[in-house]
């Protein structure tokens, strides 16, 4: 994967939200939440899958913010980093002896020992359980039932899993948790994302059944909006998909079917790929 993506830790560390962040994007993050949260599915934990149709898109900064943010609100939370391939979570969160999840699913360490595995941040209530190694198997392993038995354990401990996944578009680990997550959050970069890519994404995740909650729209400029506060003009915005499940606002439309051409982004500018 193209390696001109991977930032240093301390450029991802100044990307968390936090006291000193600007106002839209705190703002932003807190909005989102607020949708996820109406949106539960029943009283028990929530499992969420984060991912985005291709590299480069913000979703492992955003699946953190989002876990950030529900924490603050009291919320238990924990993100599993399931991007055995190309982990953003670990370089963030750099504590562990580097075991994690792909030993736990291929049972190369005790499984009795899952306490050893998860990392209590400096964030309350947020928890991470890092991707260990790479594997040479990663969409077999998060396929396997004992992913499913890893989350059952996990969902009584819990009141959010958020689960950071390679993108939809590149590899099929995302697409193989649809029959265990509750929900699946699409990150979309502004300026970035090709809209056939993130219409093949959709597609992809219709095909196995599964729910798409919404979409996050990374890096869009709000200067225009924001100007009286004086504060940077980044910040993500939460859009609902209403795919027949039970959520409501913005059109699948305009994911599925765009009104772009190739080679244009979501927010219909040129490529300069």
């Amino acid at each position: 994967m193209d390696q001109q993506y991977i930032a240093s830790p301390n450029i991802l560390k100044r990307q968390l939200i936090g006291d000193g962040s600007p106002f839209a994007v705190a703002e932003a993050y807190k909005a989102a939440r607020t949708n996820l949260m109406f949106m539960r599915s029943g009283d028990g934990c929530q499992k969420i899958v984060i991912t985005s149709p291709l590299v480069g898109e913000g979703k492992s900064i955003n699946c953190i913010n989002i876990g950030i943010a529900l924490a603050q609100s009291g919320q238990r939370v924990l993100i599993v980093d399931a991007d055995m391939r190309r982990s953003v979570v670990r370089r963030v969160f750099s504590e562990g002896t580097g075991d994690g999840l792909s030993e736990l699913l291929a049972g190369v360490v005790d499984r009795g020992k899952l306490n050893d595995f998860i990392i209590r941040t400096d964030r309350e209530n947020l928890s991470i359980l890092p991707a260990g190694h790479m594997p040479p198997n990663p969409a077999e392993l998060l396929a396997s039932k004992q992913m499913g038995d890893l989350l059952g354990v996990l969902s009584a401990r819990y009141d959010y899993i958020l689960i950071d996944t390679p993108p939809v578009s590149v590899v099929t680990d995302a697409v193989v948790l649809s029959r265990i997550a509750d929900g699946f959050l699409l990150v979309v970069r502004s300026g970035h994302t090709p809209i056939d890519s993130l219409k093949d994404s959709v597609s992809q995740l219709e095909r196995v059944g599964a729910n798409i909650i919404g979409f996050l729209f990374n890096d869009v400029n709000a200067k225009s909006s924001y100007r009286k506060y004086g504060k940077r003009g980044e910040y993500i915005y939460y859009g609902h998909y209403d795919n027949g499940k039970g959520g409501a606002g913005q059109s699948k439309e305009r994911a599925k079917n765009g009104t772009g051409q190739r080679g244009k982004s979501i927010d219909g500018h040129e490529q300069t790929q």
